[in-house]
């Protein structure tokens, strides 16, 4: 029986298998660090070892130039959107839902294929959010939640070092 099949079949219950492959699915899609990729294609370098060493749009853009910042955000937030609509495809709801978006954010987090070393999230982020966009349930309060707290953990030495009073010149 094909996973579409089984969509909105009786016999289908959280928990089952599909349910297990559509979050390794929404992980895999991010895990396609689109800065990493964008990088590597345009210079021949590995965005890891340069400027900030993280794989997002921020890094990317001090790399590529505004352009490459714009590309890698937009397609960051429509990897968050794709991920969420697949699982909704599958039939994700409430609480698999917020693990589909936790998911994709773990992928740009730690993509399996660069080491577990990627980007911060925030364009990921904007993506699944917009995608829950308005919250309604418990769940996609949760989610937005989560995904603000692993945001702000993911950005803590940038937000320390913005309220370290700065020696005088």
């Amino acid at each position: 029986m094909s996973a579409m099949s089984v969509i909105g079949s009786e016999s289908w219950h959280p928990g089952t298998p599909i349910h297990c492959l559509v979050l390794l699915l929404c992980y895999a899609i991010g895990c396609v660090v689109t800065a990493w990729y964008l990088v590597r294609w345009r210079t021949g370098a590995d965005l890891r070892g340069m400027n900030s060493g993280t794989t997002g749009a921020r890094n990317a853009g001090r790399v590529l130039g505004r352009g490459g910042f714009v590309i890698v955000a937009l397609l960051d937030g429509l990897r968050g959107l794709l991920a969420m609509s697949l699982a909704a495809a599958f039939g994700l709801r409430e609480w698999w839902l917020t693990a589909a978006g936790l998911a994709v954010l773990a992928g740009h987090l730690w993509p399996a294929q660069l080491g577990f070393h990627g980007g911060k999230g925030i364009a990921v982020s904007v993506g699944v959010l917009v995608w829950l966009l308005p919250l309604r349930t418990a769940p996609e309060w949760t989610l937005a939640g989560l995904l603000l707290s692993l945001v702000l953990w993911s950005h803590r030495k940038d937000i320390r070092n913005r309220f370290q009073p700065k020696p005088p010149t």
